[in-house]
């Protein structure tokens, strides 16, 4: 009798001990399943947020292209040119392709008071980059020979209107040049008058100031004379 007791004893602590090793077991794999859980949450967040940032780059890639092709189109449909001289309102216009110097005109206001405004020929096509000069009565009184009918062709070529003559001009029409202020200006008239008329317009970087990349700039601009 005491021996099946005893049996009873060691089965009954034999089976609690075996009920808590599963409890245990179910605990841990609780733990096991919740931290599971947690990973595939953490997991699709990061999977979200990726999609997040490839959506926002995606977007302000797609703006970048528009912006992209706003500009290359303004570049197919439009011009810019600088209107100075006699006009009211001096100043860079984007004018349409085909324009011409009358358009240019137009959009900086008209002529002013003092232009002459039978000499430069507004019928004429503008190109893009195109700096168009309009004198007034006063330029063309003391340099007539410039500022002849632009039909007029002297020598095979046709006068072009707003060519800053840098064996002739004043100060203030060589100052009308981009990138020419008041001391360089001074300077090119000094050296006409110490050296002589330029003989091409590519003698003007002797002057003191001005090197290949303002000539660059101005080429197009000036000549010496016709």
């Amino acid at each position: 009798m005491i021996i099946k007791k005893k049996l009873l004893y060691v089965g009954l602590a034999g089976w609690m001990l075996l009920s808590g090793i599963t409890l245990v077991g179910c605990r841990k794999n609780g733990m096991i399943l919740e931290t599971t859980e947690q990973n595939t949450g953490s997991q699709n967040d990061t999977a979200y947020a990726e999609d997040a940032v490839v959506g926002s780059v995606t977007e302000r890639d797609q703006e970048d292209t528009e912006a992209i092709i706003d500009t290359e189109a303004i570049k197919d449909t439009g011009i810019c040119v600088f209107v100075c001289g006699a006009v009211k309102q001096e100043g860079v216009y984007e004018l349409p392709i085909g324009a011409r110097i009358n358009d240019a005109l137009l959009a900086a206001g008209g002529f002013a008071e003092n232009a002459a405004e039978q000499v430069v020929n507004l019928a004429d096509f503008i190109e893009d980059g195109q700096r168009i000069y309009f004198p007034t009565e006063e330029e063309v009184q003391e340099q007539p020979e410039r500022w002849q009918d632009p039909e007029t062709e002297t020598n095979g070529q046709t006068m072009e209107a707003g060519v800053v003559n840098i064996n002739t001009a004043g100060k203030e029409e060589l100052m009308s040049l981009s990138g020419i202020g008041e001391a360089k200006a001074e300077n090119i008239i000094t050296y006409r008058e110490t050296q002589g008329a330029f003989e091409k317009t590519e003698d003007i970087m002797n002057v003191n100031g001005i090197g290949e990349n303002l000539f660059q700039k101005i080429k197009n601009d000036i000549c010496v004379g016709r």
